[in-house]
């Protein structure tokens, strides 16, 4: 026996750490990300206009969701980039298996949505503070100013980049697994909604999954459903990552 034993846990912080480092690329693609969604942001995603006797206006609709959209697609293609072989074999530098490996990943990508949601709400802000200041003649804030509000939306925002992130990794596990899933996710994702188009009387299943995380009125019943969610879909990438031990 060895006198000193191996501390899994350690492996896990010092692979975490390693990852932060080693792929702070991201976060320069993150921060491009987000300025470029800001530039695109300042022509204003809606806008009509009118006149009422000798009156003309014009009315543009400012929102930091194209910054949040852009977000969630990064925090997706980087938690399918790390299940690529390329990535996987960089942990066999150190002492570890797939649990360790995937644990820290998780970690990683945890660390890095929060990174990633506080300055995209950040940049939100700071939005709508340039176009008040420098764009708009006249503006209405259509939210509420609280620091509550703030707090809440500020929680789901990071979630949401959390929950793209698991929904990535999932996807290139199976990718990863199985060449025929590059194929198989796309036909099963459009034939769903397809076959849902074509029932009767029933809501079309994306239309149902959107209002099932994005329409949610209560905090808490969309916090419980995004948690889950994303266990489930870590979890499920562990199993799967888990059995390629044996193949590889």
């Amino acid at each position: 026996m060895f006198s000193t034993e191996i501390n899994q846990w350690q492996i896990i912080k010092t692979l975490t750490k390693y990852k932060i480092r080693a792929h702070s690329g991201s976060f320069t693609a993150m921060i491009a990300i987000q300025v470029l969604a800001a530039l695109f942001s300042m022509g204003g995603l809606s806008g009509y206009s009118g006149s009422s006797g000798y009156i003309n206006y014009s009315i543009d609709s400012y929102s930091g969701n194209l910054i949040h959209g852009f977000m969630m697609i990064w925090a997706f293609m980087s938690a399918v980039l790390l299940t690529t072989k390329s990535y996987r074999y960089e942990d066999f530098a150190f002492v570890t298996n797939r649990f360790t490996s995937n644990l820290s990943n998780m970690l990683f990508l945890g660390f890095a949505c929060v990174i990633g949601g506080v300055t995209t709400f950040l940049a939100s802000l700071g939005l709508k503070v340039i176009v008040i200041s420098f764009v708009a003649e006249s503006y209405m804030v259509s939210e509420e100013i609280a620091t509550v509000t703030y707090l809440y939306g500020l929680l789901a925002t990071i979630l949401y980049f959390i929950l793209a992130a698991s929904l990535g990794y999932l996807i290139g596990s199976l990718v990863q697994i199985n060449r025929a899933f590059i194929a198989g996710i796309p036909i099963l994702i459009f034939g769903t909604v397809f076959l849902s188009d074509q029932m009767m009387d029933q809501q079309p299943l994306f239309e149902q999954l959107f209002a099932m995380y994005f329409r949610e009125t209560s905090f808490i019943f969309f916090l419980v459903k995004i948690v889950l969610t994303i266990i489930l879909c870590f979890g499920a990438s562990t199993l799967i990552m888990n059995k390629m031990e044996v193949r590889h």
